[in-house]
């Protein structure tokens, strides 16, 4: 009779076996004989208790860990400052304490893929604000990731609905049932209305300017000399500067468009208006709860004088992409064949600070937020600004090459490639009339309602017999 070494020896296959048998007894044993840890103590692999977290619950510890890890450190005096001081007379003509609301919840470069891009967002344009430009960064993103926008009924119009009310009838038909996912045109702040159209989840995001550029800029834009009787600029002299030697009583003469959208020309606390500011005469007390009102309200308030630190706030926030906050720098306007010829005095400026000064506490509120809520991202913030800038001045460069050449930005610690297509260099250039009918156009096929999807197949049906 032969032994068992023989056995083992003469068959590979059985050796194999006992081999895999003795493997998988001896994991067996070791899994289900670990010590169990009790409930509620600290899991080692974690250093939390074993509880579920959800994205925003690891992104905030992750910011508290990296804030912490940078107090521990040599620096421990490491702040961003904001460049600007406040003066002791803007301080005392406040009427409220700067507060902010919402605690930072945007994620570090290397957590980029722990948290999930919000795509539920309203912003409200905000008159001469630069807001057109950043309307066609939330476009070009709802575009390019096939999101449902909010449309005026009328497609030529910049504006959806009539001042603060948005009715049905107002809007671009969709197949019931179908909300918005992103909203850019004109529309006075009314949370009503988007409560009804938009996602519950839905987070607001506005745009403010220093007012006297504001101001500067709407004159110019518009012809504001027109809405004001008497008021007509000299050989050297201007309308604005005319207006700004006396405000409250140019204030006086002013007449308002008849139309639903007086504040496209509007001179006193027009960013205020187009937020939601209620009509009539506030005291301090209403405006610090209209202000309040607006930080509860908004994720995050855009400052033009800063909208590179602003967007790349805003690219933390939503967990969006380098390549999504990207945009076209414009030529300089005409309004700077005007700037030669004004010198605002302080008095001037003054004047206009008590003419419209629930801008200046909203603008002086916010931006001392935006700035606040950079403080908490953390040392590399300043870095991905830095390197958001290098970026956009390479991609505006290279789409004003127009030679049709493929072109690639590469990837860096802040952003994944980017590819400078024909396509994505026209789009980044596109205004909101295009944008407009693109959407609209693809709106129609997948969203719209029944009857307007079966008219359009006709019109393409005659289009191919022809």
């Amino acid at each position: 009779m032969r032994n068992s070494t023989d056995i083992i020896m003469k068959s590979p296959k059985r050796t194999l076996g006992i081999i895999l048998l003795a493997v998988v007894g001896f994991f067996t044993y070791t899994t289900f004989n670990r010590p169990v840890e009790k409930k509620g103590t600290p899991s080692r692999s974690r250093g939390k208790t074993a509880h579920h977290l959800d994205s925003e619950s690891v992104i905030r510890s992750h910011h508290k860990h990296h804030h912490n890890r940078d107090r521990d450190s040599d620096e421990a005096d490491y702040e961003i400052q904001p460049p600007f001081e406040w003066e002791e007379s803007d301080r005392d003509n406040s009427t409220m304490e700067f507060t902010t609301f919402h605690p930072t919840t945007g994620p570090e470069i290397d957590h980029i893929d722990r948290c999930k891009p919000h795509r539920n967002i309203a912003f409200i344009k905000v008159h001469r604000c630069g807001s057109s430009t950043v309307q066609n960064i939330f476009l070009r993103y709802a575009y390019g990731h096939d999101l449902v926008v909010g449309l005026p009924r009328m497609p030529e119009s910049p504006w959806v609905g009539c001042g603060s009310v948005i009715k049905d009838s107002d809007v671009m038909e969709l197949s019931e049932g179908v909300k918005w996912n992103i909203f850019a045109h004109h529309s006075t702040y009314n949370r009503t209305n988007f409560d009804r159209f938009m996602h519950p989840d839905t987070q607001f995001v506005g745009i403010l300017r220093k007012p006297i550029n504001r101001l500067r800029s709407v004159f110019y834009a518009l012809r504001l000399e027109q809405y004001f009787p008497g008021l007509e600029g000299k050989e050297n002299d201007t309308g604005l500067m005319m207006y700004l030697r006396d405000p409250a009583h140019w204030d006086n003469k002013f007449s308002h468009p008849a139309t639903c959208f007086e504040h496209d020309a509007c001179v006193q606390d027009c960013m205020a208006k187009d937020l939601g500011l209620p009509p009539g005469e506030l005291d301090g007390q209403a405006i610090d709860t209209f202000i309040h009102k607006i930080g509860r309200d908004f994720s995050l308030i855009l400052i033009l004088e800063h909208i590179n630190h602003s967007l790349v706030l805003l690219k933390r926030r939503m967990c969006w992409q380098m390549e999504d906050i990207l945009y076209w720098v414009a030529d300089e306007d005409d309004m700077t064949n005007y700037e030669e010829k004004e010198h605002f005095t302080e008095k001037m400026v003054a004047k206009f600070k008590k003419s419209s000064r629930i801008d200046y506490y909203l603008y002086e509120h916010f931006n001392a937020s935006l700035w606040r809520q950079i403080g908490l991202e953390g040392r590399d913030f300043l870095q991905e600004v830095s390197e958001f800038e290098r970026i956009l001045k390479i991609v505006n460069e290279r789409c004003q090459e127009d030679d049709g050449q493929f072109k690639i930005v590469p990837a860096t610690d802040f952003s994944k490639e980017i590819y400078l297509t024909w396509n994505f260099c026209t789009k980044l250039r596109f205004n909101r009339l295009s944008w407009d009918e693109n959407i609209r156009g693809m709106q129609q096929i997948h969203y719209g309602k029944v009857e307007s999807k079966k008219s359009f197949q006709d019109r393409w049906g005659d289009i191919k017999e022809h």
